[in-house]
């Protein structure tokens, strides 16, 4: 009952106060250093191995479900450690000592463990460590992304994915520069190794896709610089990118993050079937800072038509419309 009742706060992402939540989010993962560089110093990836995982923790394989794997002893790089020489997570019991290691990389540690790795962790290492400690608790709480665990409350169980990515930011010239690049977070339902079922939610809606090798590799090779190029005579600023079966809004997201400084007004339209992808969406969109420029349509690809949003007026202009046209008319308003 308590899952549910954590679940339906978050399926209500869209109330009042929901943006000043997750901008309080933003701020813990910015202060705490959550970002791609950041995690892959954590594990000891050395800087120049750190391009063989193109933009995102990929090599990190969650915990299965039910399995009694314990976290990991974490040790920090070089850059990771002070004069001290310390080591450590943080977040565990491991056999290495925590000694130099400053607050903000036991809150990284905190938050990898958890929400990179899937471990459950101690509400009281994460109330010592974690940045915020009690109340970024409470915050994971009400945002839907953490609960108590049922079997012992003092346990913190991760509900999803947050994941760090970086990507290319396209300069004037329409290239793609790679030594350039902006940081993002996505959050996406958890490994299917660690959720181990196809549902989720008190309305039993369909696992939002994690994020892998073959999204992170759409996103880098997505050739922004050519359809600039094509487009540059006919669109200066204030396109309009159309993302069909959306998931998690990696694909929208990065490319307005990539678009940044050559089209800063950009926006897009991101569709999708599964009314949990809609809502994972409006969250990512929020916790990157672009809330006003993405708009989510739940729609189905297959009838060609919107569909209505769990308790909408079912009187409301979009529900049942031809998907092609209303789609048109979003592009031209937006």
């Amino acid at each position: 009952k308590e899952q549910e009742e954590q679940q339906q706060q978050h399926d209500d992402i869209n109330d009042d106060g929901a943006e000043k939540m997750i901008q309080k989010l933003r701020t813990v993962l910015q202060q705490s250093g959550y970002d791609r560089i950041n995690v892959a110093k954590l594990f000891g990836v050395a800087t120049e191995n750190m391009n063989s995982y193109p933009w995102g923790p990929t090599y990190l394989t969650p915990v299965g479900a039910g399995s009694d794997r314990q976290p990991p002893p974490l040790s920090f790089g070089r850059d990771y450690a002070d004069d001290s020489g310390g080591g450590g997570c943080g977040c565990g019991e491991g056999e290495h000592g925590d000694a130099g290691i400053t607050m903000i990389n036991k809150s990284l540690s905190c938050l990898v463990t958890m929400f990179l790795l899937g471990f459950i962790v101690k509400r009281s290492t994460l109330e010592q460590h974690l940045l915020g400690g009690s109340n970024t608790i409470n915050l994971f709480e009400s945002l839907g992304l953490a609960f108590p665990c049922e079997i012992d409350p003092s346990y913190i169980v991760p509900y999803v994915h947050l994941f760090p990515m970086d990507v290319a930011v396209v300069s004037k010239e329409g290239k793609n520069e790679d030594d350039t690049m902006e940081s993002i977070v996505l959050v996406t339902d958890l490994h299917p190794a660690a959720l181990s079922r196809t549902t989720v939610g008190t309305n039993e809606d369909g696992a939002v896709m994690y994020i892998g090798p073959d999204s992170l590799a759409l996103v880098q090779h997505l050739p922004l610089d050519i359809e600039l190029k094509k487009s540059q005579n006919r669109i200066e600023a204030g396109r309009c990118i159309l993302d069909l079966c959306t998931g998690s809004g990696i694909q929208a997201i990065s490319t307005l993050a990539a678009l940044g400084r050559v089209d800063p007004h950009a926006r897009a339209i991101c569709v999708d079937v599964n009314e949990r992808a809609t809502r994972f969406v409006t969250f990512n969109a929020m916790l990157n800072g672009l809330g006003d420029r993405v708009q989510v349509i739940k729609g189905d690809l297959i009838t060609c038509r919107s569909l209505p949003m769990r308790g909408e007026d079912d009187c409301a202009t979009t529900q049942g419309e031809d998907l092609v046209g209303l789609l048109r008319r979003t592009a031209i308003l937006a």
